[in-house]
This record gives C-alpha cells, sequence and structure tokens, in this order.
C-alpha cells in the first residue's frame, strides 16, 4: 500500500499496523540512494528497515537492490566528513584533521575549511553540532 496523507480520515490514532503501512509508503517516495540522517539511539526507535543500510563503507550484498555489490559510502566511520552539495556524487575534499590544518598553513594562505581562524590550544573550530547515523535507500 503506497502513503496515504488522508489517514486518519477521523483523526483518531493509528494502530501499529496502519502506522507501519504508512511509513512503509513514505519511504518509498525517498528515492534509492537518498542519504539520510537517523536516530537510531533515541529509546523507542525501531530497527532500520530492510530498505535502508547504515552508510558504513561496506559493500552492500542484497540482490533485491539495484545496488547489489556497490561500496556504500562511509560517512558514518573512518574519516567523518560533513556532506557538501555537487554536481556529482562521491567526491571527497577537505583535510582531515586540525593538525593537518596548522601544517597546511604556511602563514600565506589562511585555511578557510573551518568557521573560526583561531588555532590557540584548545581552539574549536568547528561548528557547533549534533551526530547522527548515516543511512542510505538501497531497495
Amino acid at each position: 500500500m503506497s502513503f496515504n496523507p488522508d489517514l486518519p480520515s477521523d483523526h483518531a490514532p493509528l494502530d501499529a499496523g496502519e502506522m507501519r503501512t504508512q511509513l512503509n509508503g513514505l519511504a518509498a517516495l525517498v528515492p534509492i540512494g537518498v542519504v539520510l540522517p537517523w536516530f537510531k539511539d533515541i529509546p523507542g526507535v525501531p530497527a532500520l528497515g530492510a530498505n535502508f543500510v547504515e552508510c558504513n563503507g561496506q559493500f552492500l550484498n542484497d540482490a533485491d537492490s539495484p545496488l547489489d555489490g556497490q561500496l556504500m559510502p562511509d560517512i558514518n566511520t573512518g574519516a567523518q566528513r560533513f556532506l557538501r552539495g555537487g554536481l556529482n556524487s562521491g567526491a571527497l575534499g577537505g583535510i582531515d584533521s586540525f593538525a593537518t590544518a596548522q601544517a597546511d598553513n604556511s602563514g600565506t594562505q589562511p585555511v578557510n575549511n573551518f568557521v573560526t581562524v583561531d588555532f590557540s590550544p584548545g581552539a574549536q573550530p568547528f561548528p557547533p553540532y549534533v551526530t547522527a547515523v548515516f543511512v542510505i535507500r538501497v531497495k
């Protein structure tokens, strides 16, 4: 069943089965390959559905997916990166650490990859953030 924006028609609470059907219908509206943030550690959040996998750099082994055998993006582990828009997807850029930023800053060019240019000991050059687990729709 597809998502029905008119349910429930009488504004009554949905039962679990109806809610699952609605959520599955919404998931079908998300194109394969879309990456979404997921707060999986909030108490009560159900397990990730079969249409999604975490973006942990693994090869996808799922014959039902058009992405079967493909390497999934590694956004959650290793060098954690911010997502950035572009005309093509998958390109990597930037610098991996504060120490690298200091080493790359020869004094002639300011390092512009950070929100602040305060490189004093203990400075936090990144903007405030909240972490989420990124997932990708695979089928």
